[in-house]
């Protein structure tokens, strides 16, 4: 049954008329589901129950939740408990660009990992993004060196403490490091961002699409949409063209976004 709740999470505009609530209720049972991502700050604000039924109302098969030390540890394990009863797979977000400002960044980014273990996640979700560096683009050989050995160290980390691993990267992945991510089998989720038109997108991303073949995903900013139908279409057009990962970023986000 769909989980409809007065949070503000359903469109005012579709509960005008009878036809409105019935288009929102189908395009909402049409939804394929994805995955997601959560930061601390939005966990701390809602309660859990707010939290899973936003998820449900999405589909949202795996969240990747960023733990800080605001994080409400007790919230987190009655969090846990209530997506493993619902099918939802909750793996541990780290997003720290620092980890490639060295050759060995691995060593900081494994006591992290750690932690993710210790709490009982069942994977590990990795957006480190070195593009983001003033002199990214003089050294980006260095960087994409650096990135491959942090990966490859990550998959055998992974391999050993029986995680599952994935990432997050931009449209403009350097080729080597798609090759990487490919070898050694991580779920790749392609950030699809910005204002380009579709097209542009798909044009960008079609090399590195082609080598990580069947295991990446395509990562929806939510806000780059004015609404539910224009994302539901752009998810159709997708589809078509045999696209049926997706993702999206991020659940605070996601919610109010049909109002």
């Amino acid at each position: 049954m769909m989980l409809l709740f007065n949070l503000g999470t359903l469109s005012e505009h579709f509960r005008s008329t009878k036809s409105g609530e019935d288009l929102l209720h189908t395009q909402l049972e049409k939804r394929q589901g994805g995955d997601s991502y959560l930061w601390t700050s939005f966990f701390n604000q809602k309660s859990n129950a707010y939290l899973m039924a936003l998820l449900k109302e999405w589909n949202i098969k795996t969240l990747f939740l960023s733990v800080n030390p605001t994080m409400d540890l007790a919230k987190l394990r009655s969090f846990k408990i209530l997506a493993s009863q619902n099918g939802i797979k909750v793996d541990f977000l780290i997003g720290e660009n620092s980890y490639l400002e060295e050759d060995d960044g691995f060593t900081h980014l494994e006591k992290v990992m750690i932690e993710g273990r210790d709490l009982g996640f069942a994977g590990i979700h990795l957006d480190i993004e070195p593009h983001t560096f003033d002199d990214y683009h003089e050294n980006i050989k260095v960087y994409s060196k650096r990135q491959i050995k942090l990966y490859t160290q990550a998959k055998k980390w992974c391999a050993d403490n029986g995680m599952d691993l994935s990432t997050s990267v931009p449209m403009h992945l350097p080729i080597e490091v798609a090759k990487n991510l490919s070898r050694n089998n991580i779920t790749t989720y392609i950030m699809a961002y910005d204002h380009l038109s579709l097209e542009k997108k798909m044009d960008k991303t079609e090399a590195i699409r082609k080598i990580l073949k069947n295991n990446y995903r395509w990562v929806f900013e939510i806000d780059d949409f004015p609404d539910y139908t224009s994302l539901q279409e752009t998810e159709n057009k997708l589809i078509e063209k045999g696209i049926k990962g997706f993702a999206y970023h991020d659940l605070s986000q996601m919610n109010l976004f049909k109002k």
